[in-house]
Formats: structure tokens, C-alpha cells, sequence
């Protein structure tokens, strides 16, 4: 935070934070709506307040969009304009992050020629489109592909799906969460829900999340976050703490949020998509953790989902409550959702933050969210299979080669007594080289 390419230092980002703070909540002259248009004309009218990167790759025809997250004091102010707003069409019921979208629809503006100037230089149903970022730059790349996909910019099946890394959550489906079904409203079917585990697109759709109201299959984001990374936590832990404070700091915005006064948890924010954690090896000097203790330990990236099969046989036969209590065990989530706010609460923010040790370049805050430190924690996983890959294969050939020994073997056994009996006709005396 001390500095970056336009000089920002760390006064500068406390000032626009304060400014953000002080400046009239979005809604207090009694008309929302209008209130969130103006911002959103003056939003698109002005510059991404971060950069972003294009890359082509030729043989798939695909364009590669990479945003970068906050690196300057108005991408702090971005990050801290949290109140709710409406997200496109009104009717679709959906609430999101305010100073997210306003950036959204400015760096929506600025990469929409280039989108479709690459579409215009491929053949129909040839070209693709891939949105990627980090922290703040995710949570765009996810705006952006739904924002064209809800105004029928590109094709039907013309976008990737988006993968964010370190990225917060943005949305909610404030009347689900109010109405006690806050569950429904994410991309996780749990147990809860009474809906199978395959999630088929049928079944999908019978949820009230963004994707499956916008008819997109829940694989369509895909979130990546580092095992500790206070970011992906910071709008969806726990908020029962400070529920009260924020609707009375701002009641216009906070009163009617209903992921903040949900019947079964208090939340800022939802994920949209799919989760995924990443947990890296200890041989990388900025990891000096040790294996999240909900995780198995070692590096790995985890997918959370409903247990099926075999798995939930063994879920099912779990001690009770007093027998895991007595044997010093961790309480096993009831469903996936338990277990996904479960592990986003474990730390929860606040721990972090409370702690002196976790700031600057060589703290908690910045070794788990740092960009550079996402590759490397990437790098280590795809080292490690590709090294299981070298041993399956070294495996595999053994096995193969002991195969074809014994084959020729016992072809060879059969040459030799077709060869010493007279019955036996002419043409299966001889074993070729095509045979072996």
C-alpha cells in the first residue's frame, strides 16, 4: 500500500476511504433507483480505476481478459462503497455490491470494443472469451461476463467460464436470504436444499442464485482462494456482530439487505460459482502456516461439495455431538453450506485484522492474498501432479512391459508344440513379428 505505479501512498488511501465514508449513502433522498442510474452513467463514463492485460491465443481463438486488483486509493474507495444496489434488470431481484458495480460498468464500457472487435475477426460460433483477475480484478471479471451475458452481447456458449483468485463476493438475493432459504440463493446444492448433488441444469435452475436465475451453470465462475486469504472472507463471514451497526450507520441502504438479516446467517455478500481452496506447500517461503485444520493436510486445491456415494455413508455414520466432544474430535458439518461458512470463519476476519503481526509486506494479510504468491501456490500444486504423473506413467510402463513379456512368453510355448505336432495345420506353426 506504501506505493505503486501512480505514487499512491498509504495517507492517500486512508483519505479516500474516510472521503467514501463521509460521502451521502446511496438512496437518502428517497429514490434508490434514480440515485444508482446517475452513479451508473458517471460510472461508465469514467476510467477503470485499475489496469487490465488482453492476450490472444490464436489456435482456440480465444481472447484471455486479465484485470488486476486494488493498487491505488480509488480502488480503495471502490472496496469500501459496499451498500447494496440493484444489479441490471430489477426484476431479477438481485443486489450487489455498489462501488463493485459502478467500476464494473466503467471497465465494462472500456473492454467492450475490444471484445467485439474480436469477435468481428472470427467466423461465427469460432471466437471465445475468457475473464479472469485477482481480488478486486475477479470481482469485476465476474461482473463484466454477467453483464454481457444478461444484454446479449456475445453468442450463446461464447464465454469461458471466469476464474477469480482471492476474489470477494458481490451478490445477494436479498428476499431468499430474509425468507430463510439464503442456501438457495448459492450454487452449492446442499442436503439442506433436498435437491440431489448432480447438478444437472434442470436442477440448477430450481435455485434463486444469479447464475441459475441468468440460466448459467454454476461452473460458469469458478472462485480460487488461498486457504487464509482474508479477502474471499471479508463480505461473507459472519456480520452477526455488526449487522445492527451498519443498518444504523446507514439504514437507507442496510435496512432491507436481506444476506445481513437472513433467518439462518448474517452475511454481507454470497459467492457466485463454484469454490475452490487452495492450499499450499510448505516448501514456499511466504507459507508459514501450517494445513487449514479443516483441510487434509499438504498442498492441494479442494473443490467443496456434498459428499455422495461412499462418502456420505461414512457422514453419516459420525459420532454424536457428547461422543466427538469426549474423543476431542472437530463437529462435522450438517451440509456444505455449514461446512463453507465453517471455513470462512476459520479465521474468522476480524481474528486477522485484531492481529498487529498480520500487516505489512511480510504479514498474514499480504502473504496470502499477494497475486505473485497465488502463482507460486498454483505452480507447487501442478509440480506436484505432474510428478505423480511421471510415477503413474513409470507404472504403467512397467506393468505394460511385464504384459508383453508374458504374452510373448506363452505365444512363443505355443509356436514350440505347434511346431512338434503333425495335427496341427501349416499356417499355425509360425508366430510373425506382427503377431508379437
Amino acid at each position: 500500500l506504501a506505493s505503486s505505479d501512480e505514487g499512491t501512498t498509504a495517507h492517500d488511501i486512508a483519505q479516500a476511504i474516510d472521503d467514501t465514508l463521509n460521502s451521502e449513502p446511496a438512496g437518502d433522498d428517497g429514490n434508490n433507483a434514480s440515485s444508482s442510474s446517475s452513479s451508473s452513467t458517471t460510472a461508465a463514463s469514467s476510467p477503470p480505476v485499475v489496469e487490465w492485460f488482453i492476450a490472444d491465443d490464436e489456435k482456440t481463438a480465444t481472447r484471455y481478459i486479465v484485470i488486476e486488483g486494488s493498487n491505488n486509493a480509488a480502488s480503495w474507495r471502490t472496496n469500501v462503497a459496499f451498500d447494496p444496489v440493484d444489479f441490471e434488470d430489477p426484476s431479477l431481484n438481485v443486489r450487489v455490491h455498489r462501488g463493485m458495480y459502478e467500476e464494473s460498468l466503467s471497465m465494462y464500457a472500456t473492454l467492450l470494443p475490444f471484445i467485439e472487435e474480436h469477435f468481428k475477426n472470427h467466423p461465427p460460433g469460432t471466437a471465445h472469451l475468457c475473464l479472469t483477475g485477482h481480488s478486486l480484478g475477479g470481482s469485476l471479471a465476474t461482473l463484466v461476463s454477467l453483464m454481457l451475458h444478461c444484454r446479449g452481447v456475445l453468442p450463446t456458449g461464447a464465454q469461458r467460464p471466469v476464474c477469480t483468485f482471492g476474489a470477494a463476493s458481490v451478490f445477494c438475493d436479498s428476499e431468499a436470504c430474509k425468507n430463510g432459504a439464503c442456501d438457495m440463493a448459492m450454487d452449492m446444492p446442499s442436503s439442506k436444499s433436498t435437491l440431489p448433488f448432480v447438478t444437472t441444469h434442470d436442477t440448477f435452475r430450481t435455485r434463486s442464485s444469479v447464475l441459475a436465475k441468468l440460466k448459467l451453470p454454476p461452473n460458469h465462475v469458478r472462485n480460487v482462494m488461498m486457504h487464509l486469504d482474508i479477502v474471499p472472507r471479508a463480505f461473507t463471514c459472519d456480520y452477526s456482530l455488526v449487522a445492527n451497526v451498519l443498518q444504523t450507520v446507514n439504514p437507507t441502504a442496510f435496512k432491507d439487505h436481506g444476506c445481513l438479516h437472513g433467518a439462518e446467517r448474517s452475511v454481507m455478500y454470497l459467492p457466485c460459482g463454484e469454490t475452490l481452496v487452495l492450499q499450499p506447500g510448505e516448501e514456499h517461503r511466504f507459507n508459514i502456516s501450517p494445513s487449514h485444520p479443516m483441510l487434509p493436510k499438504g498442498v492441494g486445491c479442494w473443490l467443496l461439495a456434498e459428499p455422495s456415494g461412499h462418502l456420505a455413508t461414512q457422514v453419516r455414520q459420525t459420532l454424536t455431538p457428547d461422543e466427538e466432544e469426549a474423543a476431542g474430535a472437530r463437529p462435522k458439518a450438517a451440509n456444505v453450506m455449514d461446512a463453507y461458512f465453517a471455513l470462512l470463519n476459520t479465521p474468522h476476519p476480524l481474528e486477522t485484522l485484531g492481529d498487529p503481526s498480520a500487516y505489512g509486506p511480510d504479514g498474514l494479510i499480504s502473504r496470502y492474498h499477494n497475486p505473485f504468491h497465488y502463482a507460486l501456490g498454483i505452480a507447487g500444486l501442478l509440480r506436484k501432479r505432474r510428478n505423480m504423473w511421471r510415477v503413474s506413467i513409470a507404472v504403467n510402463a512397467e506393468r505394460s512391459m511385464r504384459n508383453w513379456t508374458r504374452n510373448v512368453e506363452e505365444e512363443m510355448r505355443r509356436v514350440i508344440i505347434a511346431e512338434n505336432d503333425e495335427d496341427v495345420p501349416p499356417r499355425r506353426r509360425h508366430i510373425t513379428a506382427e503377431d508379437i
